[in-house]
């Protein structure tokens, strides 16, 4: 998926200003409070605007803030495994989320092209109709025998 440089260091800086506020609010409303939704919409919002891989980034980025804003917060699991682990599994998440968010505006994209391409189709055939002769009888294009 290309896009302009511009387009792209504007989603990027913009998400990861959201991903930086967001870890920030979360790690001051503590560990116990989750917000872990809001972390989806940036790293969707680069998934569709960017692609797969920049999601998959922005997944990973979203993942380390949200582990950072829990520690600083003071979270306290009884062995840390199981705070690498909730980490993981939002990760995970976050990464089926891109590659959702970003196989869904392929696909539009992609219909997007077709229904385009079907239009441009439609005009070529209404432009060799009004050359081509009809059969008066049946308006069956006319060949005539040879």
């Amino acid at each position: 998926m290309r896009c302009s440089k511009h387009k792209t260091l504007i989603v990027l800086t913009g998400c990861t200003v959201w991903l930086a506020v967001l870890g920030w609010v979360d790690r001051a409303t503590g560990y116990e409070l989750g917000l872990f939704a809001f972390y989806t919409a940036p790293v969707g919002v680069v998934a569709w605007n960017l692609g797969r891989g920049p999601g998959i980034m922005a997944a990973f980025i979203a993942s380390v803030i949200w582990y950072m804003a829990d520690r600083y917060a003071g979270d306290r699991y009884s062995t840390p495994f199981y705070g690498y682990w909730n980490t993981g599994m939002h990760f995970t998440s976050f990464i089926i989320n891109a590659v959702a968010f970003a196989k869904i505006k392929s696909s539009l994209d992609q219909r997007h092209e077709l229904e385009r391409a079907l239009v441009e189709t439609r005009e070529q055939l209404r432009q060799v109709a009004r050359v081509t002769p009809l059969c008066p009888q049946c308006r069956k294009p006319f060949v005539p025998h040879v």
